[in-house]
């Protein structure tokens, strides 16, 4: 009985430190988080999904880019590389490039020229590329590694823009070779884009952040990413031709919001919506009057916003006490979390070690009720045969 008493006790312990480590853990929406939560072990940042929010569409910015002509798609060229097939192809306007507010990585889906950061071209083929980013701390990470077609473009990943300083890079195989550079601090609210991630940094510590997706009209007709698909607002005869004859690079339409905050270093790694769709982001700070867009040829979008104004009020998209709610109908979180080559993290950890928590629980609930029932059940015997 004494024994059965203990067991009981261990047991009862054991179910109150799994509850302290259950509410231990945050649960917080992706969107409320603390800025905190986007740091992994050892200080580096991961990129975090985001809610998004509909918003009604049907004004377009019209958008006309001038002839800039020697634009390249291929960010590398067999005719770059030396006998062993390792080339470095950098800016056009050298390391002033990296000074610029917006940067494109490899990978973002931008033309070579729209390239701000140097970038090592390899002769891979099918051989898989192994390559070094060396931090100006001494920190190894895996560097950004993008195949196209023979050739791979080499690069540095997006978080090496939270932390400037030299850097160098090396290719280890197929072939080898090296190349150091350095990221000059930032000193403006700057966004960073790669394939699969937006860098928000230059911001004020913890202020607060809006994006609006634009989507090009020209070539969608239902808003992104939305399950089922909601028909966007038919475009007038005279847009439509404007498209038709190319007369336009595009005619943007504001479809989405979403919210985000830096962090106390005045920084926001977010996932990119969805790479394969071809949107533009447009970033605003509540402390910050310039706006930030992911669009290359920002003049343009600069000439379209003078001309017709901006298709969303600047002021609704910072409510004051008035937190978002999540609204099923029209919010739908990013798709499967994205995962940086540099830190190979993820965000399903969380989420499987609450379940965990939860099944272990559970488990000792059910043990500790069946030692009681035995207990009462052992008592009523000895009752009885006394």
């Amino acid at each position: 009985m004494h024994q059965h008493r203990q067991l009981v006790r261990v047991l009862a312990l054991l179910c109150a430190v799994l509850l302290a480590a259950l509410s231990a853990l945050p649960t917080a929406s992706p969107v409320s988080a603390a800025p905190a939560a986007q740091i992994a072990p050892g200080g580096r940042y991961v990129p975090r999904p985001v809610a998004i929010r509909r918003l009604p569409g049907g004004r377009v910015l019209r958008i006309v880019s001038r002839s800039y002509g020697g634009m390249s798609n291929r960010v590398c060229t067999l005719a770059a590389l030396d006998a062993q097939g390792f080339g470095v192809r950098t800016p056009g306007i050298g390391d002033a490039s990296l000074l610029a507010p917006v940067i494109f990585l490899p990978g973002s889906g931008q033309l070579a020229d729209a390239l701000n950061v140097p970038v090592l071209c390899i002769l891979a083929g099918d051989a898989p590329v192994t390559a070094l980013a060396y931090a100006p701390d001494g920190t190894t990470l895996p560097a950004l590694v993008i195949p196209e077609g023979r050739l791979s473009n080499v690069s540095v990943p997006i978080e090496a823009f939270t932390m400037p300083g030299e850097w160098r890079l090396e290719v280890v195989a197929p072939v080898s070779g090296d190349y150091t550079f350095t990221i000059p601090p930032i000193t403006q609210p700057t966004l960073v884009v790669s394939g699969d991630a937006l860098l928000l940094t230059g911001y004020q510590p913890g202020e607060a952040l809006r994006g609006v997706v634009m989507a090009n009209r020209c070539i969608s007709t239902v808003v992104p990413l939305s399950d089922p698909a909601a028909p966007l607002p038919a475009l007038d005869a005279t847009a439509l031709e404007l498209c038709e004859q190319n007369q336009v690079s595009a005619l943007l339409d504001a479809v989405q919001s979403f919210a985000a905050v830096a962090d106390e270093r005045g920084i926001a790694l977010l996932e990119r919506i969805d790479p394969q769709l071809d949107l533009t982001y447009v970033f605003f700070g509540a402390e910050t009057p310039q706006w930030l867009s992911s669009i290359f040829f920002s003049e343009d979008l600069d000439a379209a916003i003078a001309e017709d104004g901006f298709p969303v009020d600047r002021a609704t998209l910072f409510v004051e006490d008035k937190p978002e709610e999540a609204d099923p109908q029209i919010d739908k979180l990013a798709p499967t979390p994205a995962v940086l080559p540099a830190t190979g993290a993820n965000h399903t950890a969380y989420d499987l070690g609450t379940i965990w928590v939860a099944l272990l629980l559970a488990l000792v609930g059910i043990a500790v009720l069946t030692g009681a029932r035995r207990g009462v059940s052992n008592r009523w015997r000895e009752r009885s045969g006394g």
